[in-house]
C-alpha cells in the first residue's frame, strides 16, 4: 500500500466491558478492519475484515463494528468514500495535502476544528510534516527524520518548540519587569560587573560615570526615583569603599542622600580621596 493511497487510519478500543483493541484503514479502494481480542487466555491472532469500497454498502456488519467503535461520523465517511463523493474530505490524500501545504499553520490549526473527520485528517503524520517545516523554515535534517519515525513529526514539533522556549526564557530571563524601566535595569546589572571587573584604583573614577548617568534628564519623577535606587544598589554590590554618606542632585533639583554604608576594606590605610 503506497502512503498517496491511504485515505484514513484510526486506532480505537472497544467500550466496556470488552477492551478489544481496532484498527481501521482507509485505502482508494478498501476499507480493512484490523481486531485484536484482548483477554487472559492464549495468544489468539488479529481478527481482519476487508471489504471493497464498491461493495461497502452492502456490508453490514462491517459497517455495524464502525458505528459502534469509531461513531458515525466515520462511517458516513466511509460511505462517501464508497460513493465516489467529492468533496473536500474524500479527495485524495496526494492532493489534499497539496491544498494544505499551501495554507498557514493557524489556518490547519482552523480546519482540523471544523468537523471530527478534518480533526483526524489534520492529525495526520503527513499534515505535521508539512506543519513542521512551516514553524521550523528550514530543510528538514536528517537526524529530524529519523527522530521522527519515532515519536512522531507532531512530537518532534513539540520537542523542538519547547527547546526553543526555553532558551527564550534563559535569554530574557524569568518574571516580570515594567516595560519603561527594563533599560535601566539592564544597564543597572552592566554597570555592576563592569565595576567588579576593576581593580580599587579605577573605582572612584567609574563611580563619577555613574553619578553623570543619574544626572541625565528624565520625564518623570518616578523614573528619577527607579534611576536613584539603580545607582545606590550598583554601588553597593560593587563593594567600593567609602567612609560617609553622600549626596546627588537630581535632574529635577532635589538633593537626594544614599547611604553607602559601606567600609573601608583597608582600615589600616585611611581614605585619601574623597569620592
Amino acid at each position: 500500500m503506497v502512503a498517496e493511497d491511504l485515505r484514513l487510519q484510526l486506532y480505537a478500543l472497544a467500550p466496556a466491558p470488552s477492551r478489544d483493541y481496532y484498527g481501521l484503514t482507509i485505502t482508494g479502494s478498501e476499507v480493512i478492519l484490523n481486531v485484536w481480542n484482548i483477554s487472559h487466555g492464549p495468544h489468539i491472532y488479529p481478527r481482519r475484515q476487508r471489504a471493497l469500497l464498491e461493495d461497502f454498502e452492502d456490508e453490514n456488519v462491517i459497517q455495524n463494528e464502525i458505528r459502534i467503535i469509531f461513531g458515525h461520523h466515520v462511517l458516513n465517511f466511509c460511505k462517501s468514500i464508497a460513493a465516489n463523493d467529492r468533496h473536500l474530505q474524500t479527495l485524495p490524500t496526494k492532493i489534499f495535502l497539496k491544498i494544505v501545504r499551501l495554507l498557514a499553520s493557524r489556518d490547519i490549526l482552523a480546519l482540523s476544528q471544523t468537523s471530527k473527520i478534518f480533526f483526524e485528517l489534520c492529525n495526520s503524520d503527513a499534515v505535521w510534516k508539512l506543519i513542521f517545516r512551516k514553524k521550523i523554515r528550514r530543510p528538514i535534517a536528517r537526524e529530524d527524520s529519523r527522530v521522527a519515525d519515532d515519536i512522531g513529526w507532531r512530537g518532534l514539533l513539540k520537542k523542538k518548540l519547547d527547546i526553543r522556549n526555553k532558551i527564550l526564557k534563559t535569554a530574557t530571563g524569568t518574571g516580570s519587569k515594567p516595560k519603561n524601566n527594563s533599560n535601566m535595569i539592564t544597564s543597572k546589572q552592566k554597570n555592576i560587573d563592569i565595576i567588579r571587573n576593576l581593580k580599587q584604583d579605577d573605582a572612584a573614577r567609574c563611580l563619577n560615570n555613574l553619578i553623570s548617568i543619574t544626572e541625565l534628564s528624565v520625564k518623570n519623577n518616578k523614573a528619577n526615583v527607579v534611576q536613584r535606587d539603580i545607582f545606590k544598589n550598583a554601588i553597593n554590590q560593587a563593594k567600593i569603599p567609602c567612609s560617609e554618606p553622600r549626596s546627588i542632585r537630581s535632574a529635577n533639583a532635589r538633593t537626594v542622600n544614599i547611604n553607602l554604608n559601606i567600609t573601608d576594606q583597608k582600615r589600616h590605610q585611611p581614605s585619601q580621596n574623597s569620592i
